[in-house]
């Protein structure tokens, strides 16, 4: 800050035409706490707040002076991230600050071979079909070939239907660096969230027994599959909260499980966990049982979400599990799936419109489906209310290269 007190930074960044950003630290806490109670709403940007821990008055007074379609960047904890949802902001991503190189696995996502293999007798199915495009086809207005598109819908014939097939390499480093292996007997895996199966891969290749829930009845005969017969194998089909509730106490010794995320992906009803508390308490429900069959000592390790895992880890703590940390899975692929931000305001403030495109790079036009013509760049979408004026171009999303892995201990 060249000198000034924090007091004439703030006053020059509200009035200077180029202040965007505001940066706020812990040793700074009292003074900007005081000085932006005292600015209208709206007087920023972007902020910030590289703090450890955050109140809910502080994240409110946030709220207050930032512009619509303003950014905050917390350098904070899950609690901070909780409270920001609840308060109005919208996560949109999340950046992951390694304590050391061993909380960091870098490994590609799962190849379509590993995938499928072991399902060689069951049917193929198409996946990447939108409603509408299936609709089509039902209605006999459009015949497809595998892997021809119809708009921008994709259509390919998978065996493995499961849209989020973790890697074997990933969940053996997992048991390798949490599954116990100084036992007189073969450990005790429990999965409550098995899907197309493949910790219980993971599992089998370690002889440790392994004990399989999974609710989806079509995700369940792949996971089985995929699996193959072994001796020390339970695998069931259900609501893993009441079949958990038919195990004794204390008797599993690590629950590795791939929970869902509560993004609500591609449309899946499982993947709908409602929004932010809602999500927690969801968690919550199936934490109480694992950690009641948990052993002391045991530990539960969960995947989850880049934008919901702070709730996953708010879970943990309610049920009681202590030491909690974060790891992270690297796969270094993907797309971001950016919210348009003027778009995104002219929504807020009814002046959206749906038919228009929004990036010039698109194949496809966004909303119709439409190829556009070759050599032919569909136009960029532009602001149609004061409230998103200068936020044209502006995208909110990172590349989504990475996800977390949350780990608690029960005491």
């Amino acid at each position: 800050m060249e000198g000034r007190s924090l007091g004439e930074y703030l006053e020059d960044l509200v009035t200077h035409p180029d202040g965007r950003c505001l940066q706020l630290r812990e040793s700074d806490r009292d003074m900007w706490k005081y000085r932006l109670g005292q600015y209208a709403e709206g007087s920023f940007q972007s902020i910030v707040a590289d703090v450890p821990s955050l109140t809910e008055e502080e994240i409110a007074l946030f709220f207050k002076v930032l512009k619509p379609g303003g950014h905050l960047c917390l350098m904070s904890d899950e609690g901070a991230a909780a409270i920001s949802e609840d308060l109005g902001f919208e996560l949109r991503d999340t950046i992951y600050l390694a304590n050391s190189a061993t909380d960091i696995f870098y490994c590609a996502k799962a190849s379509r071979a590993e995938r499928e293999a072991g399902l060689e007798h069951l049917p193929a199915k198409s996946r990447g079909m939108s409603g509408g495009a299936q609709n089509k086809i039902a209605e006999g207005e459009q015949s497809y070939q595998e892997g021809e598109s119809l708009g921008y819908n994709r259509i390919s014939q998978r065996k493995n239907t499961h849209p989020t097939v973790k890697p074997i390499k990933v969940l053996d480093w997992l048991l390798e660096e949490f599954g116990p292996n100084d036992l007189d007997s073969s450990p005790i895996i429990l999965d409550p969230f098995m899907g197309s199966g493949t910790a219980g891969i993971a599992s089998k290749k370690k002889s440790f027994f392994y004990v399989g829930m999974e609710i989806n009845p079509e995700y369940f005969e792949i996971a089985k599959a995929r699996i193959g017969e072994y001796a020390d194998m339970e695998l069931v089909c259900g609501d893993c909260v009441e079949l958990m509730q038919e195990l004794p106490d204390a008797c599993v010794d690590l629950v590795l499980c791939d929970p869902p995320y509560g993004l609500k992906f591609m449309a899946k009803g499982w993947d709908n966990l409602g929004a932010g508390i809602q999500q927690e308490a969801w968690h919550i429900n199936w934490l109480k049982e694992a950690y009641r069959v948990l052993k002391p000592e045991g530990k539960i390790v969960a995947f989850g979400g880049t934008r919901t895992f702070h709730r996953l880890l708010r879970a943990m703590e309610a049920v009681n599990l202590r030491d909690r940390r974060t790891l992270a899975w690297v796969y270094g692929s993907g797309f971001p799936k950016s919210h348009n931000i003027a778009l995104g305001i002219d929504k807020k403030f009814g002046g959206s419109n749906r038919g228009a495109a929004i990036a010039s790079g698109s194949k496809f036009h966004p909303t119709t489906g439409e190829a556009r013509a070759p050599g032919k760049p569909l136009p960029k979408y532009e602001s149609k209310t004061k409230e998103s004026e200068g936020w044209d171009g502006w995208g909110s999303a990172l590349k989504p290269a990475w996800e977390a892995i949350c780990v608690g201990t029960k005491k």
